[in-house]
Parts: C-alpha cells; sequence; structure tokens
C-alpha cells in the first residue's frame, strides 16, 4: 500500500518595520508598513499578536477583511517596542556573520528573566 502525501504549502509574508538604532544598544520599532504584498494585507488580522509584539496598532475600527490593513487611516495609535540585541559569532560550518537575539525591554516579566523573543542573524 502506498502512502498519501499529505498537501503543504508555504506561507511567505513580509512586514517592513522602521526601527531606530537607539544610543545606550537598544532597537525601538517605531512604525511598520501595511502595504506589502496581499499575505500580508490578507492575513496580518490573524497574525495581528505576532506583528503587534515588535510595534502595536490601534485602531478607530478593526476588522478582519483584508481591506483594513492598507488603509492607515484608521490606526489611532501607534506603540513603539524597544528590543536589546545580544550578538555572537555564527559557528554553524559554512556560514559567516553573526547572530543575534532580541530581548524585549518594555516587557518586565521577559527583561526580568531574560526571555529570548527573535533570533537575526547580519
Amino acid at each position: 500500500m502506498k502512502k498519501k502525501k499529505k498537501n503543504s504549502s508555504n506561507y511567505n509574508a513580509t512586514w517592513n518595520f522602521q526601527y531606530t538604532e537607539n544610543a545606550d544598544g537598544t532597537v525601538t520599532f517605531t512604525n511598520r508598513d501595511q502595504n506589502g504584498s496581499s499575505n500580508e494585507r490578507g492575513q496580518e488580522p490573524y497574525l495581528k499578536s505576532i506583528v503587534d509584539y515588535f510595534c502595536t496598532f490601534e485602531y478607530s475600527k478593526y476588522s478582519t477583511s483584508s481591506a483594513w490593513a492598507i488603509n492607515k487611516a484608521n490606526v489611532t495609535k501607534i506603540t513603539p517596542h524597544t528590543f536589546k540585541l545580544n550578538w555572537t559569532d555564527n559557528n554553524t560550518p559554512g556560514l559567516s556573520g553573526s547572530i543575534g537575539a532580541f530581548f524585549p525591554v518594555d516587557d518586565d516579566y521577559m527583561a526580568k528573566y531574560g526571555v529570548c523573543c527573535g533570533v537575526v542573524s547580519k
């Protein structure tokens, strides 16, 4: 008997965040672009808590349709969030550059216990 292959698909979406590098070495995400591909516009209502983690948007009107994401006129408040980055050498064979870990500065619990919320490379 042949095993049936499961259907699968890839999901690609990119949110472009504007940020400021602060004098103390932290990074503050100050805004985000909501005019990306249809994946971003169509899925942001369902992924809002993830993208809001870096820069929170509040709206006068909120909808789960994709149309709301391209209309910044509904944005009533933008709350930037600040992160500390710790960099180290990338020791993965065949790769170079650095790897960094994101640590939230404005989340008291995560900052107190040093919880990493993301990894970046350069």
